[in-house]
């Protein structure tokens, strides 16, 4: 970039519900984000689809970590809806001075992703195998 940053993306990956049991939703998340060496120098988009058949819409989501602190993520816009394909996709900001702690956590097994429905319903997911190593990959660049 002019700025002299890098951008980042970390690609759509899948996130399951926290209960292995369950399997009727999960999540479809991504990270862009700027670094310039090692320090992250901007918010981050955080942008997700919840898949699911709930005919409700996102009210709010947040990580959570293992130490239980919660991390807010900001500005929750809905880009797109369709009840009969059984999607929901937003847009976040989660704030640069969290980003290091939150992918940290997610790649350390250690963070959940909180979704709140305007109905009360509350979920949460664990990032996949996949997402994992896609933010490992991160790590390295």
């Amino acid at each position: 970039m002019e700025s002299g940053n890098m951008k980042y993306y970390i690609r759509p990956a899948k996130m399951i519900l926290n209960d292995e049991k369950d399997t009727s939703s999960s999540v479809m998340a991504d990270f862009t984000y700027q670094m310039r060496k090692r320090d992250y120098v901007s918010d981050a988009y955080f942008n997700f689809t919840l898949h699911s058949k709930i005919d409700s819409f996102i009210s709010k989501a947040f990580f959570v970590l293992d130490s239980k602190e919660t991390i807010e993520l900001f500005q929750l816009e809905t880009l797109d809806r369709n009840l009969s394909m059984g999607y929901i996709r937003v847009s976040t900001i989660l704030k640069q001075e969290k980003l290091k702690t939150v992918l940290e956590g997610l790649h350390n097994g250690e963070a959940v992703l909180r979704v709140v429905l305007d109905n009360g319903a509350a979920m949460e997911y664990i990032p996949s195998k996949d997402f994992k190593n896609r933010i490992q990959e991160s790590f390295y660049k």
